[in-house]
């Protein structure tokens, strides 16, 4: 099933999204009444595709996962423990790791403090914990090097055709697939 849209010229221009197989399909599809509401609600008249109307299909947007947080397809990104959470913009990591500062610090403590992970130069790793034993207030920086360190959060990009879980619509809405 491939997505199309009717552009529809007349007074007050007008698109219709179809779903169909062919443009064939397409234009029987538009004498359904569903679509003849749609097209009356635009105060439209409407008889047949006149020259100036055309038909042209949507090539599909796939995207790999969804941002929790935006809702915003994403085929790179941030990538919580095994996929709890996606996030698409560092800004949004940065503020859920300020909102969950003590569950982080406290994983920290679980850990006795040892970097779980080697994405940390281990001198700057040392630098930050130093930091956190001296009580200083950590920077959203410092938080992100931790949850790096603990192996909570990483960075990832999806780019293989296997990885696409979402499509989107023409009007932004996304379908898992």
């Amino acid at each position: 099933m491939k997505t199309y849209i009717v552009t529809i010229q007349t007074l007050i221009n007008s698109e219709i999204i179809v779903k169909a197989n062919s443009k064939e399909e397409v234009e029987l599809n538009l004498s359904n009444d569903v679509y003849r509401k749609q097209i009356n609600d635009a105060q439209m008249e409407w008889n047949v595709l006149n020259e100036e109307s055309f038909i042209s299909e949507i090539p599909p947007v796939k995207w790999a996962r969804k941002c929790s947080i935006t809702k915003e397809g994403m085929n790179e990104g941030w990538c919580w423990y095994s996929g709890d959470l996606y996030m698409k913009y560092e800004k949004d990591v940065k503020r859920y790791l300020r909102t969950n500062v003590d569950v982080i610090l406290y994983e920290l403590k679980l850990s006795d403090y040892y970097q779980q992970a080697d994405c940390v130069p281990l001198n700057h790793w040392n630098e930050v914990i130093g930091l956190v034993k001296g009580g200083v207030s950590l920077t959203d920086d410092d938080l992100l090097t931790i949850a790096y360190g603990l192996d909570m959060v990483y960075w990832t990009e999806w780019q293989d055709e296997d990885d696409m879980q979402w499509t989107e619509l023409h009007n932004g809405i996304l379908i898992e697939l």
